[in-house]
């Protein structure tokens, strides 16, 4: 029918013209019901596209960051050279994490760094709980 009407094959310009208004009224009537259809978390806008992608972008940081964290509790249980420029990449970038942790939690002097262990539990919360709040808050957005 489609074909029949736009390429003319015996039918009056008038006629072709009331068809077509006729399919493009048909056809915005089902568009309308698939828009009433769909669920609002499929309309999701450039802000949402953006707090999505800034969660999949934290969620890999802090991936990196405990993999870090975890290679640098390692290297402080043997004897490593303390100048080697990977060491130094580790300290720099763990210790002030660790200073932190040791400043707001003193724990008592027992031989055990624990402040490794307590920067994972941070960043397994903030994996668990601030990346999916993050995506939750992009679905919902307007």
């Amino acid at each position: 029918m489609y074909v029949a009407l736009n390429s003319g094959y015996g039918l009056s310009p008038a006629f072709r013209a009331s068809a077509s208004l006729r399919t493009n009224a048909s056809l915005r009537g089902t568009l309308s019901e698939q828009q009433r259809i769909m669920p609002t978390t499929q309309n999701i806008t450039i802000l949402g596209n953006f707090v999505h992608a800034a969660a999949d972008v934290l969620a890999v940081v802090l991936e990196i960051y405990m993999l870090i964290v975890i290679v640098a509790a390692v290297l402080s249980w043997i004897t490593v050279d303390p100048y080697n420029p990977g060491v130094r990449f580790l300290r720099g970038v763990t210790d002030p994490a660790f200073r932190l942790v040791r400043r707001l939690l003193p724990l008592p002097q027992t031989g055990i760094d624990f402040s490794p262990i307590i920067v994972i539990l941070v960043i397994y919360f903030l994996q668990r709980f601030l990346v999916p709040t993050m995506h939750q808050v992009a679905s919902h957005l307007p």
